[in-house]
């Protein structure tokens, strides 16, 4: 397990960091509620993608090192569609919200800016 987590990218850890401080402490504040929501969609691509990212290697599913453009963008989209679009649909108490998929996007470009000055952890 331990090799497993030294195996993630710092990007991961502060993100995971922030999405803790995010629920424990910025709910106490009523001013920052929307401000909440959204960090939780700019955090969600750089926990979930180097996740399952490293998933796929570990079940030698691709041979990168590291997620490229491609994977980064492909999952963005699919958050999208599937948090934004279809949820809604049949989740009364989900919406549809265009800064989300900003806040998806952003997070992914900031996941592979990060990616670009990280060592691959083979």
């Amino acid at each position: 397990m331990i090799l497993f987590l030294k195996k993630l990218p710092p990007i991961f850890f502060l993100a995971v960091i922030l999405a803790l401080i995010n629920h424990f402490f910025f709910k106490q504040f009523l001013f920052l509620k929307n401000l909440e929501y959204y960090l939780n969609d700019f955090l969600f691509p750089m926990i979930f993608i180097p996740a399952i990212f490293l998933i796929r290697q570990q079940l030698n599913l691709t041979k990168l090192t590291k997620p490229d453009f491609f994977f980064i963008f492909a999952f963005c989209v699919v958050f999208s569609i599937w948090f934004e679009l279809i949820l809604p649909i049949f989740q009364p108490l989900s919406t549809g919200d265009s800064y989300d998929v900003l806040a998806y996007f952003l997070g992914g470009i900031t996941l592979h800016i990060s990616s670009k000055f990280s060592k691959p952890a083979i």
